[in-house]
Parts: C-alpha cells; structure tokens; sequence
C-alpha cells in the first residue's frame, strides 16, 4: 500500500511541476496532515518562547560528471545569509552543518522528473539536518521545489541568482508546513474580466475562494486568516511600491483588491517579498519545536560571530613560488572555518575566479596553478553559525616558471606514466614511474577544484615503481595525479567516467 501511495504522490507531483514549469516553484499543493491539525487548534501544540532555534543545514552542490558547473561557494554564502535574513523575524538561525558535499552526477545537476529528484536526495541526504540541494535544473523548469517524499529541497541556481533572491527561504517555508498564498488556484489562470468563481479546483477537490472580508479564511486557500486574498498562481507578477499587485482583483463578492506580494509564499517577484505573516511564524516555529526534534538535538553552535580577519603568513605578498603554494594563515577566534579564493583578478571578479574552497584549517596547497602568473588571493575566517560575519585579508604571489615540468625535465625519470588516464569509475588506474636511481617520491590525488583527495605514496622510491588508482569510492569527474620527484613537480589528469 505504502508503494501505491508514493507512486501516486509522484504521480500528482509530476503533473503539478509540468503544469508550473515557468512558476518559481515546483511544491505540490498538498496542505500536511500536520498544518491540518496545526490550524485546527494551534494552541495545543508547544511554544519556544523567545527562544532563539538553531537549525543545520546540509548544502549539497550538484555538478556533471566531469565535476564542473558547480554553483560558487562566495554565491552560496549570499544566499545564505539572505535566508538568515528572511527568518531573524521568526527567532531561527541557520548554520552549515559539516563540509558542503559536492555531488558529481549530470542527471541530477539537470533533473526533469520528480523521480530523479528523490532519488538523488535519498542517496545524499544526512540525518539530523535540513537538507539542501542546489541544482542546474530542476523537475520541468521549476525555480525549486520541497520533495515531500525525501523531506528535503532543491533550488536550481538561475533561481538563486536573482537580485533579493528569496527562493531558498520560499522552500524553506514549504518544509516548515507553509502553503503557497493562492493554494487553490495551481493551474488557474486568473481573469479579471469574468465573476470570480466561489470556489476552485486546481490538482485536488474545489476549495472556497477567499474573500477579502475573512469570512472563510480558515477554510480557504492556505488557512491563514492573516494572508489576504490571493489568486496570482503564475510566477512572477509585478508589485507596486507598497508591495501589492499591480493588477487589480476581485473577490465572488465583486469587492476590488491587490494581491500582497510582500509574503515570501506567494508568486509575486523576489524583489516585492519581505515577510512571513504572524500567523505563518508561528506555525513555523511549531512545526520546527513539534514536528521536527531532530534538528533541534546534538548540535553543535557557536553562538559568537567572527570580527578579526586572519593574518596572511604564506606565501608572502608577491613572493615568487616554484612549487605548489600552500596558502596559510595565523587562525582566528570563534573561527571554526576559512573561506579561500585564488584570481587573476586583484577586484576578485568572478570571471576570473581560479580556485575557491573552505577549509577547517589554516592551511590549504592548490595545485594546477599556470606559470608565470600573477595570481591574487584572500582569506575569510567564519564560523558555522555566523558565515556571514569575518573579514577578507589579500595578498598575492607570482608562480614560477617550471614550476611544473614536463618528466623529461627529471633526470631521473626515465619514463612516467598513468594508464588509463579515462578510467570507468569502480575501476583501477595506474602510474607507472621508471627511476634510475632511490629517489623521494609523494603522489597526491588532486579533484578539479585544486583540493587534495587522498595520498596516494609518500617515500623512497626505486626501479620500476608502480602505483594503483583505486576509483571505487571516487565520484566521477576530472582529477590530477600532483606527482613530486626530488622536489620537481610533474602532473598527469585523469578522467573518472561512469
């Protein structure tokens, strides 16, 4: 019964995300059980008080199978803090729980059914958290969705992108029990010019339509007798000055109104959005304090932002490197992570982004870096629960030519090489080295944003050296084999296909 149930929940799911595929969001308009309950007696359920709730968050980049595409970290800290933003009305904080888990997989990076969706989160998601995927595309061109069956969301990145973007905190609401403001009207195409009907049937059995007296406010649209009346379900309408629709409604009882694009459930353009409704917050915090206990047990905050910078110890500014530089750091207090970004760039514009990375450290080595560049580089110390508070300290260094060489260039290597270099994933690769005489050899595996994998070999070496390449726990994409011989930096690429 359980399978029936799920496969008619995608089902309708799948129906709703081809019916909104130029809406903002893909949530299917099914009010929970929970809500249900929640607006039939909401004075029975538990309160926080003034309490301040910390929520963790898992934030799960997807890329393509050759590991690129990936949304950038410094654009992810934006929207968080704007989702941080969004909910300080509501007594919520949100903090980064863990390492942000990159996921190299181009049927998930731009998934089109409900299907793909789940199970991309179900093989990802980590328990205990508030699961949080940012996609390339997502179920029919929706802006995001909440996954109801997965109990986690998505956000395509076009849609993070826009100025005073607030799809992740859309969602979010989705997750936290909020409907959208027009529930009812999915696939309805409001007309101003015909009587407004008494009730609609969108996906699901005909509701009431609201009225703009409230007199059935609790069984209309989505139960809040604080949300107005709203029948705009296409994505995107235009506000005015004070947040309402410039298109003007009416009700069944022939009264004009605007529709608020102020609330952060509705359709209106991200730029209008401003607020949840009292009565939203509330629901919201009882769901988090009785419906979603997980979250709120066994965390780990700290509760102080950062306010120094760090001080740069390596490399000096503009110090000439002939090896793979290691960028370092004095650590900063209340810092429990470091933000880093390398640029051709000293206005570190995005174009011009070469590597970016966080780091529980003080310390990170970037590799593949080109020859004879003038590369520029900061660092932003932050914590968990505060990534938005830490300042940014620059420097720059210039890297040197035959930094890394071809293996003629070692004369002791007579022969180097990695066979396959396009290897299938759960396969094994290797590296073959020819060395005339015991030499000090390290191989480090290196993925495509410069981040060291694993170490493969550290040691003497001699004769016909060989060095396997297991890949079954390696996510496909492109990597690098950082090889050093006395000193010498050679590199080799290697492709994980699936």
């Amino acid at each position: 019964m359980k399978n029936c149930v799920l496969i008619f929940i995608a089902l309708i799911f799948t129906l709703n995300l081809k019916a909104q595929q130029t809406q903002t969001c893909g949530t299917p308009p099914i009010k929970s059980e929970w809500l249900k309950n929640y607006q039939a007696n909401p004075d029975t359920y538990a309160k926080a008080g003034d309490t301040t709730l910390y929520v963790p968050v898992t934030v799960h980049i997807t890329g393509t199978d050759a590991g690129t595409g990936y949304y950038p970290i410094e654009d992810i800290f934006r929207n968080f803090c704007q989702l941080n933003e969004d909910f300080e009305p509501l007594g919520i904080r949100f903090y980064i729980e863990g390492d942000l888990n990159y996921i190299n997989n181009s049927a998930w990076y731009a998934h089109e059914t409900f299907e793909a969706g789940t199970l991309m989160m179900e093989l990802n998601k980590r328990p205990g958290t508030l699961n949080s995927f940012i996609v390339q595309g997502a179920a029919v061109g929706a802006g995001g969705y909440y996954n109801f069956v997965s109990d986690a969301v998505a956000m395509t990145m076009g849609s993070m992108n826009t100025p005073m973007g607030h799809i992740w905190t859309h969602e979010l609401g989705h997750y936290f029990s909020l409907m959208h403001t027009f529930l009812g009207w999915e696939s309805i195409v409001y007309n101003p010019n015909e009587p407004t009907p008494e009730t609609v049937s969108g996906w699901f059995s005909p509701r009431p339509v609201e009225r703009v007296d409230g007199s059935n406010c609790t069984v209309a649209a989505d139960g809040f007798c604080d949300t107005p009346p709203d029948y705009l379900s296409e994505g995107g309408f235009d506000c005015s000055e004070d947040g309402f629709s410039v298109q003007l409604l009416k009700d069944p009882d022939s009264i004009f109104f605007r529709a608020d694009g102020g609330n952060y459930m509705s359709y209106a353009r991200d730029i209008c959005n401003s607020y949840f409704s009292p009565e939203q917050q509330a629901a919201v915090r009882a769901n988090l304090v009785n419906n979603r206990q997980d979250l709120l047990t066994n965390q780990i905050v700290i509760d102080t932002p950062v306010t120094a910078s760090a001080i740069i110890l390596e490399p000096t500014e503009n110090e000439t490197v002939v090896e793979a530089p290691t960028l370092e750091w004095m650590p900063v207090e209340n810092a429990n992570r470091y933000y880093f970004e390398i640029s051709r760039l000293s206005n570190f514009s995005p174009s011009f982004r070469v590597r970016e990375g966080i780091v529980s450290g003080t310390s990170t080595t970037v590799y593949g870096l080109d020859e004879n560049i003038n590369y520029h580089w900061r660092v932003r110390p932050f914590n968990t629960t505060y990534p938005c508070e830490g300042e940014f300290t620059t420097s720059s260094f210039m890297t040197g030519e035959g930094m890394f060489t071809d293996v003629q260039g070692v004369e002791v290597v007579n022969d180097l090489v990695l066979y396959p270099n396009i290897v299938s994933a759960g396969k094994t690769a290797r590296l073959e080295v020819d060395l005339d005489e015991p030499v000090e050899l390290q191989i480090y595996l290196i993925d495509a944003k410069g981040r060291k994998v694993s170490t493969l070999f550290r040691g003497k070496a001699q004769g016909n050296f060989l060095q396997d390449i297991q890949t079954t726990s390696l996510s496909t994409g492109l990597y690098w084999l950082a090889i050093q011989v006395e000193g010498v930096w050679v590199q080799r690429k290697m492709l994980i296909f699936d």
